[in-house]
């Protein structure tokens, strides 16, 4: 699997150390891998949004 690094504000870093701590996750790789998989679902949906608008308006159905 590749890594990566990445910085973070202290207050960040300070708040995600809390979530594994208290066994919300099992480590700071694993609340970070979860960030990644929401943002990437996320950009899904936006994507195939802006993607159905698009072809709305070539067609002139746009809402």
């Amino acid at each position: 699997m590749p890594r990566i690094s990445l910085r973070l504000t202290r207050e960040q870093y300070e708040v995600l150390k809390e979530l594994v701590e208290e066994g919300v996750y099992s480590s700071m790789s694993d609340v970070l891998r979860e960030a990644v998989v929401k943002l990437l679902k996320e950009q899904r949906v936006h994507v195939a949004w802006q993607s159905s608008r698009s072809r709305s308006r070539a067609t002139g159905s746009e809402l």
